[in-house]
């Protein structure tokens, strides 16, 4: 497993790296293969925060915490996603289905500066470039809710068509189906 620790106001040191790879590096029994982690620490006021981002075999695991104790704070982020981990993988145990093509498209974002906007005008400011991959519904929502997000633009094995799941105010899930004329 790599894990790559960032540190962000705070004095980088072997003891905090140690204990950072042995308590991410605990995630490595739940995956065949190659593992990576991105670990960040931070420090503001009173508060220690700590985000992880693993990416394994495609899916990525995005989990924040804060806690006035460093240690701490990474204790929780790894309790946290170990229980994510542990949870979506016996989703994807108990799919039957698994009829995903390897196909991938690219979904591109820009940036636009906003600095000759009027206030009645509205212009796109920002796009970016998602690799986007073929799941059914069942695993957008798992993907969706592991990274954390509201929406997630993804592939329909089924039509082959570009569909976009998201999280509506209520509490369940919509989702938009392209379809070409």
């Amino acid at each position: 497993m790599e894990i790559n620790v960032y540190y962000n106001n705070l004095e980088p040191s072997d003891a905090i790296r140690n204990y950072v790879e042995a308590k991410i590096g605990r995630i490595q029994k739940y995956f065949d293969g190659e593992v990576t982690a991105q670990v960040t620490l931070s420090v503001e006021k009173l508060n220690h925060f700590v985000k992880v981002t693993l990416n394994a075999h495609g899916y990525i695991v995005h989990v924040e915490e804060k806690d006035a104790n460093l240690y701490s704070a990474i204790d929780l982020v790894s309790d946290i996603l170990e229980r994510k981990i542990k949870k979506y993988i016996e989703k994807l145990k108990s799919k039957k289905n698994k009829k995903n093509n390897n196909k991938t498209k690219i979904v591109e974002e820009r940036i636009y500066e906003a600095q000759s906007m009027d206030k009645e005008e509205k212009k796109v400011i920002k796009i970016k470039n998602y690799e986007i991959k073929p799941m059914d519904i069942d695993e957008a929502v798992m993907q969706m809710d592991l990274l954390g997000r509201d929406f997630l633009v993804f592939i329909d094995p089924a039509t082959d068509h570009v569909n976009v799941i998201y999280k509506r105010h209520d509490g369940n899930f919509g989702l938009i189906e392209a379809k070409a004329k």
